[in-house]
């Protein structure tokens, strides 16, 4: 065979490879569409303004600020989730390796002995002067290897990797999330207990007043042992309480030190001081609906998903095709150490593999199945996770308006029962009513003001799981604390 037939056959089988390898597509990693609304439902406390990045400053509470700052340095569980941010960049980086030429230098001495008994007549050879049995062998040499990924195998495993990454990236912003509307809560529901225990203390103070203007009346005659027995009932009614408010101001406490990532008493100091509840805001920056998917992590992360499910299928449709390696070597041998450099000495191989795994295509196929069935499944959960997020932050609007409804009836209803118990006490100076009357008024104005404060906390609460389901502030709150990764790499489709 002479050099032009073979090189007449190196093309066409070049071209043959190239118009195959055109025909494999890899599958399309392109999340699917959903059409829906453009706008929110509840447009009248919904702003399409940008939403607050660092949503808990909108506050005003510094001691809250600092909760979440310290959180987004110390808390583990997002410092856990950071590593493995880390590790999928990582194992990034080993994809990206393997797809790259391999190198290798090696260098050897041996000395050696062949058998005058063995094959090959080595002892005939030995006494002939032509061979010894004893022999000194020094090399030195390179060899490299290259799998040509005409089929995109590897370039599927590049994507995985990439989309794995993202998972990692966005996993990691969810988690924050999480934490700082955890610690947001957990925080106003502390301040509500303390106030609430405030004011459950001056009522218990009252109440044993009361019960002992009865005792005093029943001793005179002007009321009996059933009035008393009841002002006793209620004063024991309402201590009752204080127990669990203690136990409330405990748990809270305990669970910002765990989000924190503190010990259960490093927070005792900065939490022991009393603090009111803001006031709620009159809307809120919402930003526009169509940017919900950019802004929340957990979908973020299921298009991700979605990308490394498709880049595992394009990898098992590569595997139906021939792989081809190219190898070289060259280096120098000589049994003389002092030769080893001269010319002479220098050898080299170059060659090339094929590989095909033409027994196995049912599994392949399988396998190939396999991975598609598992990409639609990764588009129903990401379509699921769309709507779900949808729905849930239209929900979140629902709750917040209408706990921030009762929270303002509530208010007022407490401002009118302060007022009646201002009045009562001029009455009380006036001597139109009787102290037992002034201080059932002063018990009634301390209920209400309870009965708001809770009512308050729990919408703060709904307004935390607006921002939350609006996906806002799961960047780091501070330069200081800044993530180095937070620039993803990006992924192909």
């Amino acid at each position: 065979m002479n050099q032009q037939t073979l090189s007449l056959k190196v093309l066409l089988g070049s071209l043959a490879i190239s118009v195959l390898a055109g025909c494999v597509s890899a599958p399309s990693s392109k999340a699917p569409e959903i059409s829906y609304q453009p706008s929110w439902t509840q447009s009248g406390v919904a702003k399409a303004e940008p939403i607050d990045a660092h949503w808990w400053q909108t506050f005003g509470d510094p001691t809250l600020t600092q909760l979440i700052e310290l959180a987004g340095s110390q808390n583990y569980d997002y410092r856990i989730a950071k590593l493995k941010l880390n590790q999928a960049r990582a194992a990034s980086r080993l994809t990206t390796a393997d797809r790259l030429p391999s190198v290798n230098a090696e260098a050897q001495a041996t000395k050696r002995k062949a058998s005058a008994n063995g094959a090959g007549g080595l002892a005939e050879l030995a006494e002939a002067g032509l061979a010894p049995l004893k022999q000194n062998v020094f090399n030195a040499g390179l060899d490299a290897s290259y799998e040509i990924d005409l089929f995109g195998g590897n370039r599927a495993d590049a994507r995985a990797a990439d989309a794995q990454i993202l998972q990692a990236y966005y996993g990691s912003g969810a988690v924050l999330l999480s934490v700082y509307s955890d610690i947001a809560a957990s925080y106003f529901r502390l301040r509500a207990a303390q106030n609430d225990l405030d004011l459950l203390n001056q009522q218990i103070q009252i109440q044993s007043k009361l019960t002992q203007i009865e005792s005093q009346l029943t001793q005179i005659g002007a009321s009996d042992q059933i009035q008393l027995s009841r002002a006793e009932q209620t004063l024991a009614e309402v201590s009752s309480g204080q127990p669990a408010l203690v136990a409330d101001l405990q748990t809270e406490q305990m669970r910002l030190s765990l989000l924190t990532g503190q010990a259960p008493e490093a927070l005792s100091e900065l939490l022991s001081s009393q603090s009111d509840l803001p006031k709620l805001p009159t809307g809120i920056k919402a930003g526009l609906r169509s940017e919900l998917l950019t802004r929340r992590p957990d979908l973020q992360a299921a298009k991700a998903a979605l990308q490394l499910q498709s880049a595992q299928l394009a990898q098992a449709v590569s595997e139906q095709y021939p792989k081809f390696a190219l190898s070289a070597q060259a280096g120098l041998e000589s049994t003389v150490f002092s030769s080893l450099g001269n010319a002479a000495s220098g050898q080299w191989a170059i060659g090339g593999l094929v590989q095909w795994p033409i027994f196995a295509q049912g599994r392949i196929r399988a396998n190939i199945e396999v991975q598609g069935l598992e990409q639609e499944q990764a588009v129903l959960e990401y379509e699921q996770a769309l709507l779900s997020a949808l729905s849930e932050t239209e929900t979140s609007f629902n709750r917040y308006i209408q706990s921030a409804i009762s929270a303002n009836n509530l208010g007022q209803a407490a401002d009118q029962a302060t007022r009646q118990n201002l009045l009562s006490t001029r009455e009380l100076k006036a001597g139109s009513i009787s102290k037992k009357t002034q201080l059932a008024a002063s018990i009634g104005a301390l209920q209400t003001q309870r009965t708001f404060i809770q009512a308050h906390a729990q919408a703060l609460i709904s307004l935390i799981a607006v921002y939350k389901a609006l996906g806002g502030g799961w960047g780091e709150p501070t330069a200081s604390t800044a993530n180095p990764d937070s620039n993803p790499d990006s992924v192909s489709d």
